[in-house]
């Protein structure tokens, strides 16, 4: 099968939906192209590039995908932009004899022509993103001029099948469009972190000790889980929080655990390579995924605590909707409206909790890449024997 897949945003980075997916159907035995663009430019430093290289056509192979990063204008213009994207995915598609499309997008200048039957991949509430988290310029860019909200309902509405990540997002599907099918696929767990060796006995960071790692924006939580370490001190003086990651909340978060008098039990690990950060986890008791309980966070299951299952660790994770749904035994659910002892007590429970690192491995190995996309492979078989009737 030839397939295109359109990503939700410009990245084919290692661990994002669309560059598992589509490393994986190649496995399957399917031609899988993706297409690429320059990212808008966020500050005066990356301006020049983009000004420079967007009109710039660049096709490359990797992990056997062939990836396309297309030419376009600068910035925003989607008359222009958006009529580019369409004829280069057109041509595309009568040049190498692509078969269907699998897209993500959900704003207008990369928003896919419907000459090809399609897969509507919804990974995201971008709508409740739009308006719990974006910033002033990125919400006037994405309602008035990218036309999100348009732009993702027609997507569904032309599409032959839609797949979501969560119950949530299914329903939004079935309001918008009710006779389109729609399937629930949850993100996956990578094969590093099934094949990855369990903890040593003696954690490297101690008995007490949990990792959090995360894009640590404003909904991570920082301040909430600094003041619960706090609490635990009391308690446990050798407890260690490592947070591996980085985000614009992390320099308050510093100077909040100096206030606290924390500088010994917090420890800030900073970015690291996937195969680091799978050290630090295993060096750590438990496992953390505190994040601020909203419509966006509600709508998808966190692939972070299906990674920690893989590695056989017991999680502390917020009440979000879909934790809550696929109820695995090794998750110590907290409810995120109340205050930092119910946080606290949560953090306590897992760690006298043991758990089975086997069952939960079993577990884990339910939600492999490889059977997320085969189930992919049989749906767009299905939309093309239709299309072709």
């Amino acid at each position: 099968m030839r397939i295109l897949v359109i990503p939700p945003v410009p990245t084919f980075d290692y661990g994002a939906r669309s560059y598992l997916l589509s490393k994986h159907l190649t496995e399957l035995g399917d031609e899988v192209h993706l297409v690429m663009w320059d990212p808008y430019p966020t500050d005066f430093s990356n301006i020049k590039k983009n000004i420079t290289s967007s009109l710039k056509y660049v096709t490359y192979v990797k992990d056997g995908v062939v990836v396309h990063k297309i030419r376009r204008l600068p910035f925003f213009f989607p008359p222009i932009n958006g009529y580019l994207f369409r004829r280069f995915v057109s041509r595309l598609s009568v040049g190498e004899g692509l078969e269907i499309i699998i897209a993500s997008s959900f704003f207008n200048e990369v928003q896919p022509p419907f000459d090809l039957p399609s897969i509507y991949d919804l990974v995201d509430n971008y709508e409740a993103h739009v308006d719990l988290h974006a910033g002033r310029i990125e919400r006037l860019a994405l309602k008035y001029i990218l036309r999100l909200r348009k732009s993702v309902h027609t997507q569904i509405r032309r599409a032959a099948a839609v797949t979501t990540v969560s119950d949530i997002l299914m329903d939004y599907v079935r309001r918008i469009a009710p006779e389109v099918g729609v399937h629930k696929i949850i993100n996956g767990v990578d094969s590093l972190f099934l094949d990855a060796p369990f903890e040593r006995p003696e954690s490297a960071f101690g008995r007490y000790s949990m990792a959090y790692v995360s894009y640590f924006g404003k909904y991570a939580n920082l301040p909430k889980l600094i003041e619960a370490t706090g609490l635990l001190k009391k308690a446990h003086p050798e407890v260690k929080l490592v947070l591996v990651g980085r985000g614009p909340t992390i320099r308050e978060a510093k100077k909040l655990v100096g206030r606290l008098g924390l500088s010994e039990q917090v420890i800030f690990v900073g970015q690291v390579e996937r195969e680091k950060v799978m050290e630090i986890v295993n060096g750590c008791r438990i496992t953390l995924s505190p994040c601020k309980k909203n419509l966006v966070r509600d709508s998808a299951l966190p692939m972070k605590i299906m990674e920690y299952t893989a590695l056989g660790k017991m999680v502390v994770s917020s009440d979000l909707e879909e934790v809550k749904s696929i109820s695995l035994p090794n998750v110590v659910v907290f409810d995120e409206g109340k205050g930092i002892e119910e946080l606290a007590d949560a953090i306590e429970t897992a760690f006298n909790t043991e758990v089975d690192q086997d069952e939960t491995r079993r577990l884990a190995s339910k939600y492999t890449w490889t059977s997320i996309a085969q189930r992919f492979h049989c749906i767009a078989e299905e939309v093309i024997a239709r299309s072709s009737i």
